[in-house]
């Protein structure tokens, strides 16, 4: 990757407990190792922040997360509706095991059989699969990311290989 990386993995919700800890709402982009990087920061109206996680503890579909930065109810509070965000030249933890929007979104979508389906717009995380939305040829398609459907896809070199079974581009996206 030889753009910057800014990956927004939360918000902040709201301190929980008097020793600092935050409720985050985690987004799409978000996987757990991101949180051994020596790259996260909270982003709000104030500078930048650089952070480091002391635990974290599961609280429904959030994380509740021990900063080492953060030591008070108030400190906490201070950073309320903040971005954790991941922001730096490269990743210095492992890749997200599963496929999440910062991968994806912009490459180029080609068809095995050739020529090409669009871009990717956006990536839904969904119950079953994941969805690529792909626009191209002025219309949107929802191709699920499941094989064999997305039959190559070439993280280094930057695209998309699908191989789309009868019908699939015919619906509506």
């Amino acid at each position: 990757m030889s753009e910057v990386l800014h990956l927004e993995l939360g918000r902040v919700l709201k301190p929980v407990g008097l020793k600092g800890e935050v409720k985050i709402l985690l987004s799409d982009d978000f996987w757990p190792e991101a949180l051994d990087s020596r790259l996260l920061g909270l982003e709000g109206p104030g500078p930048r922040r650089p952070v480091t996680v002391r635990g974290a503890r599961p609280a429904g579909n959030c994380l509740v997360l021990a900063l080492a930065e953060l030591g008070s109810v108030e400190e906490a509070e201070a950073v309320r509706d903040w971005i954790l965000a991941l922001r730096g030249e490269s990743l210095d933890v492992p890749e997200p095991g599963d496929v999440r929007p910062f991968q994806v979104i912009g490459l180029p979508v080609r068809l095995k059989e050739g020529g090409e389906l669009g871009r990717v717009e956006d990536l839904e995380m969904m119950p079953a699969q994941p969805l690529l939305i792909v626009a191209g040829q002025g219309r949107k398609y929802s191709i699920p990311f499941v094989e064999p459907i997305v039959s190559r896809w070439e993280k280094e070199e930057g695209w998309i290989e699908v191989d789309p079974p009868p019908g699939l581009l015919e619906l509506e996206g």
